[in-house]
């Protein structure tokens, strides 16, 4: 039997991937123009610098508003034939959103930066170019992840905005280690939540490989019904649960009892609106779209999720457990590993 044939490909895709990475790191050690420097190193805020950089906002402001489009293209059937009909103008749509959002954010950070003193100049001048750095960082972000071209997944967005979570896992080995060794943290809880964070990755890796491969004549599952249920889930469960804090002004506990509670039919509702949203998609011949491969992507998805914020209830860690977030984060990886410049080939 011959030995699998490698083909060699380019090396660059890894290397536009390096380079965005690299211009973030960058440009979260910039500080914002006017900002006192020195006494913000003063004071006990850990990863101060980073919060108060020209990449403070992140892309928080394009996932916002990508959110609102993401379910008004599942609650709105005419609104995701526009967006196919029209991507660039939809996206056009999308910026304008983002840009007045962002400066919206900025005019807040720049409220709360001069009411502290942060300021080394409170006049209009100074405010106004804190807020152009601000959202000229959240531009440059977006630009940068559209350079980036992820297989299954496509521009780089969602790897630019887990790139701050998987930075801080060394910090938070260190955090951990040191909880252990003076007693605060017991070994039992940690290892309960290694063997999560590795069982719920073996069971999105699958997903990956199996579920939205499109096997034994069902149509593939975009991966974005992947990725977005338990986001849109966890935001919509956020949005009620703060209603019923104004409303009934209910303890924390109680309003993350809520949460955890709303995620289950939230979660089915978002997977069962991507089965309609696939179902009226025109599917590749000799495709059918079954409920079988959903109703098994809903499970996983409520296990992850559920099984993640009932541990972050139930063990004194110090982290919390997100499904989405680990959804999130395994499927980029899978998505990076297929740029690797060698693949096999029969």
């Amino acid at each position: 039997m011959m030995e699998p044939a490698r083909t060699e490909r380019s090396w660059r895709p890894l290397a536009v991937v390096a380079g965005v990475l690299v211009v973030y790191a960058l440009g979260s050690k910039i500080p914002l123009p006017g900002l006192d420097v020195e006494r913000l190193a003063a004071m006990p805020m850990q990863g101060a610098m980073s919060r108060l950089s020209v990449m403070a906002l992140g892309l928080m402001p394009f996932l916002s508003v990508l959110i609102f489009f993401e379910i008004a293209k599942l609650a709105i059937p005419p609104f995701a034939q526009w967006q196919a009909r029209s991507p660039a103008m939809a996206y056009r749509l999308l910026l304008i959103f983002v840009v007045v959002l962002a400066t919206m954010q900025a005019y807040g950070v720049v409220s709360a930066l001069a009411g502290a003193g942060l300021l080394q100049a409170d006049d209009n001048t100074t405010m106004l170019a804190v807020i152009a750095a601000l959202v000229g960082g959240t531009l440059l972000l977006v630009w940068l992840a559209d350079r980036i071209d992820l297989p299954g997944i496509g521009n780089g967005f969602w790897l630019v905005w887990i790139a701050p979570f998987l930075g801080g896992f060394a910090a938070l080995a260190a955090t951990v280690i040191t909880a252990m060794q003076v007693g605060a943290l017991g070994l039992g809880g940690v290892l309960i939540g290694l063997a999560y964070i590795l069982l719920a990755s073996a069971a999105v890796v699958l997903a990956n490989r199996v579920v939205a491969r499109g096997d034994y004549g069902v149509a593939p599952i975009a991966i974005q019904a992947l990725i977005w249920p338990p986001l849109l889930a966890n935001v919509v469960a956020g949005y009620i649960a703060a209603f019923f804090y104004l409303v009934f002004s209910l303890s924390p506990r109680a309003l993350a009892i809520i949460q955890l509670i709303l995620l289950v039919p939230l979660i089915g509702l978002f997977v069962f609106a991507y089965m309609r949203q696939s179902m009226r998609a025109d599917a590749a011949p000799g495709y059918a779209v079954r409920a079988a491969p959903w109703v098994l992507l809903c499970l996983l998805e409520l296990v992850v999720c559920v099984g993640g914020e009932l541990l972050s209830e139930f063990l004194a860690l110090p982290w919390r457990f997100s499904g989405a977030l680990l959804i999130i984060t395994v499927t980029v990886m899978m998505s990076l590993l297929r740029l690797l410049p060698f693949k096999a080939s029969a």
